[in-house]
């Protein structure tokens, strides 16, 4: 294996490579991975492979599914995807676990095998331009019955339950197929929940401010997209709110990040999207003022998305009213505000007819702070699509929870 590991290893460009694909060393590597049997008996397919064996398989296996040599289909056989499996499943990683590190084990060597691993489970998997996933993420394209097989085989419980023994920037490229699968399906997401993929001890962890910006959004993109797709048979803000993660959003709502503070408004507006739910609980541990803050944000998105969360959270009830007073004068600021976009401009209208719309405690307010004028200025301007005056002109009979 490290042989051919070597071989596969001069690039794309250089001969030895090219004999070794044109000969079919690929799909001879792919077999390998399939035996799982010994003389008729049931077997294991790691049963005879070293840490090392394994790792020199999952290099010569990237090399050989490279665009330039047999391509992602390579790996988008049934055959590849159990070994993969195998090599990302509870035993293997419990045996690296206890296999000594100056032969392959270990935590180190646990990150090695499994972020090569995760990357052959991934690569039949593309993006398709123009949208299609959850939360803005892009629809996915894979070879026929890919994804399928993924879901079947349990691949997001394989992928949740890793993390436990991965630290650092070994976490970024599971978690980051994570939320590319949550994003694309109900059925990926009730996986990753089933899997312990809301458990407080990892969710906290994973959204330690001291985590990479990457990192950190992508688990906001999971736990948002849960929040969002939450329904009656698929609730999923019990889980959510389980997770006890308050502290941990909180302090990213300051984060240096404008990615992470837009994503973690985002997230807020979607945990207020379908029910007062979590009113209470976002009072409870401070994360109204901070939220407010964010209409002032140097960064458009976060300013974009701190709108659609106020308004969700002045829809369904006028139990945040009073912490939702300081929010008042910075949406009229940004319905005024000549740099903003339509859709920020659409949310703070929205917002703001929200805080008439079960109460008239806030009315007072809205007047002295010129929200009316504001509202009524925003829906006449010429330059205004037809959609943004019309937001603007419902806003002064109060609005729907809407769409970041």
């Amino acid at each position: 294996l490290a042989l051919v590991a070597a071989l596969l290893a001069y690039g794309p460009t250089a001969q030895p490579y090219l004999d070794a694909v044109q000969s079919g060393l690929g799909a001879a590597l792919v077999s390998l991975t399939a035996s799982s049997t010994r003389a008729g008996q049931p077997g294991w397919p790691l049963a005879e492979v070293s840490p090392r064996g394994c790792a020199c398989l999952l290099e010569g296996l990237r090399a050989a599914a490279a665009p330039e040599g047999e391509g992602p289909k390579l790996m988008a056989g049934d055959t590849a995807l159990t070994w993969l499996m195998a090599v990302l499943g509870e035993r293997h990683v419990g045996l690296l676990t206890h296999w000594p590190q100056v032969h392959g084990g270990g935590r180190p060597g646990i990150a090695a095998t499994v972020t090569p691993a995760v990357d052959l489970l991934q690569l039949p998997l593309s993006p398709v331009g123009g949208g299609g996933g959850g939360e803005g993420g892009e629809a996915l394209a894979a070879p026929p019955g890919y994804q399928e097989a993924l879901n079947r085989d349990g691949a997001v419980r394989a992928l949740v339950l890793v993390l436990e023994a991965l630290d650092g920037e070994a976490l970024a490229l599971p978690v980051n197929l994570l939320s590319r699968l949550v994003l694309v399906s109900t059925s990926f997401a009730s996986q990753f929940i089933a899997a312990g993929g809301l458990a407080p001890a990892l969710v906290q962890r994973l959204l330690r401010d001291s985590q990479p910006p990457a990192l950190l959004i992508d688990v906001l993109l999971v736990v948002s997209q849960l929040a969002r797709v939450s329904k009656e048979g698929f609730n999923t803000y019990e889980a959510i709110s389980r997770a006890n993660c308050y502290a941990q959003v909180k302090r990213l709502l300051s984060h240096t990040d404008p990615g992470v503070r837009a994503r973690v408004c985002n997230l807020l507006g979607n945990m207020c999207r379908h029910s007062a739910y979590f009113y209470t609980a976002l009072e409870r541990h401070g994360l109204v003022g901070p939220l407010i803050e964010r209409c002032a944000d140097t960064d458009r998105s976060t300013r974009k998305f701190a709108c659609f969360a106020i308004g969700n959270a002045g829809f369904h009830n006028h139990s945040l009213y009073e912490a939702l007073r300081p929010a008042i004068a910075p949406l009229v600021a940004l319905l005024r505000g000549p740099e903003e976009d339509d859709k920020t401009r659409a949310n703070a209208a929205g917002a703001l007819g929200n805080l008439v719309r079960n109460s008239g405690a806030l009315c007072g307010e809205l007047v002295r702070a010129g929200a009316l004028r504001a509202l009524l200025d925003t829906a006449l301007a010429p330059e205004r699509p037809a959609s943004a005056a019309r937001g603007s002109l419902a806003s002064t009979g109060g609005a729907g929870a809407g769409g970041g």
